[in-house]
């Protein structure tokens, strides 16, 4: 069973592509650095987000891009998942096949404040807020995608099948 545990830093909603890494930042062969995700970020919250595990977003978080190296991005910056009111479907499925979970849950996401730790079950798709010991069901997401998000993304979950046949 995979369970994250972290601190969270809260985005609000809209949250577009490429806002989180610019464009010009997927046509270079340079590595992604910690300086290039959310590059407008105000002093305070870059402070927040160099320390947090787990991103917490309002609604339509990802949306403008089909562009995976965004998921990649947020990977490389330390994020483990992401639990959202909504995401746009390309950022959704591009998270699931690099196996970034997000989980889409507007109870948990409106129980938190900025600083707040979460626990995130994968496999039950629940999320506990540590702050107020509540409990949260994520929305539901086919068995298949459950399974890539608990196996670590498309990759490990078709070498997984290939293992069987």
């Amino acid at each position: 069973m995979k369970v994250i545990e972290g601190t969270i830093v809260l985005f609000g909603d809209n949250i577009s592509a490429n806002s989180i890494l610019q464009p010009e930042h997927s046509l270079t062969r340079e590595p992604i650095s910690e300086k290039m995700v959310f590059p407008d970020l105000n002093r305070e919250n870059s402070e927040q987000y160099r320390n947090a595990d787990i991103l917490v977003a309002g609604e339509k978080f990802g949306y403008g891009s089909v562009r995976e190296d965004i998921v990649k991005a947020l990977l490389q910056s330390g994020i483990k998942a992401i639990v959202g009111k909504g995401f746009a479907p390309a950022f959704f499925r591009n998270a699931l096949n690099l196996g970034l979970p997000a989980l889409t849950s507007r109870e948990a996401v409106d129980s938190v404040q900025s600083g707040d730790r979460l626990q995130v079950a994968v496999e039950e798709q629940r999320i506990t807020n540590l702050r107020t010991e509540q409990t949260f069901t994520a929305d539901p997401i086919p068995d298949f995608a459950r399974k890539i998000m608990e196996m670590g993304g498309v990759e490990a979950y078709m070498s997984e099948l290939m293992k069987q046949s």
